[in-house]
């Protein structure tokens, strides 16, 4: 009877370890199978963050090439910009701008493109106005040159007389916003 006794509490020791084991075994398994849960959110959004991260370095590697192109063209919203800059490059050359008109026609293609057309006169030394036309034709822009007018308009004996230039540009490049 003992011997049954010691017998019987071995067979039930060996029961209680056996469902303990069990027991352990299936939270362990459940606690694996969260954290591979969670291990795969955290890798998506890790991903999902360089991926973020590369988009943004991206843009702003994009964004200067963007506006050097952008500077290939006259918006119409930055035409007082470009009547600005030619002014600027009057100003260069020791040149005196005056603006005679401004045509914003529609360009070939139509809808968004259009061409500019400009007619202005500049006053100043041959040499200034040479620069000053090669200057203005150096532009990162497409233009067309319709008519340049150069007139000796100062004392021929005099080294450094006065020319006058009346220039027509058509500005090709533009967008029309």
């Amino acid at each position: 009877m003992k011997k049954n006794l010691f017998l019987i509490s071995l067979v039930g020791l060996n029961l209680l370890v056996m469902l303990s084991y069990a027991f352990l075994y299936v939270t362990v398994s459940r606690s694996s199978a969260a954290v591979s849960q969670a291990r795969a959110a955290f890798f998506i959004a890790e991903k999902k963050e360089e991926e973020l991260t590369n988009i943004k370095r991206n843009l702003a590697e994009k964004e200067e090439e963007r506006s050097k192109v952008e500077s290939y063209f006259v918006r119409k919203s930055g035409l007082t910009t470009f009547i600005e800059r030619l002014e600027g490059l009057a100003k260069e050359a020791a040149v005196e701008l005056t603006l005679n008109s401004v045509d914003l026609g529609e360009g070939s293609a139509g809808g968004q493109f259009g061409e500019l057309t400009l007619s202005y006169q500049a006053t100043g030394g041959f040499a200034n106005l040479y620069n000053f036309l090669g200057a203005t034709e150096n532009l990162p822009l497409k233009l067309k040159v319709i008519k340049t007018d150069l007139n000796h308009a100062g004392d021929p004996k005099k080294l450094e007389s006065l020319w006058k230039g009346s220039f027509t540009l058509k500005v090709l490049s533009f967008i029309n916003d």
